[in-house]
């Protein structure tokens, strides 16, 4: 899986704010998508909701699966 910290920007790859979404489709992904291009802008918060997950996470799964790191 990616890396939780992964910021490090390619020289060809559009920037994650950058990216448009096209919200006329009756799907909620694009919905989503949208919150989690402004959740990537602001890393406080984007550690914070992953410490939250951390805790939530059941013990049998694997936090280095997940987020990269420990075991």
């Amino acid at each position: 899986m990616c890396g939780v910290n992964d910021s490090q920007y390619d020289l060809y790859k559009v920037p994650i704010a950058e990216i448009k979404l096209y919200f006329k489709s009756k799907d909620d992904v694009p919905a989503v998508l949208q919150g989690l291009q402004a959740l990537h802008g602001y890393a406080k918060t984007r550690e914070r909701l992953f410490e939250i997950l951390k805790k939530r996470m059941l013990p049998e799964v694997s936090q280095r699966h997940v987020f990269g790191e420990g075991s």
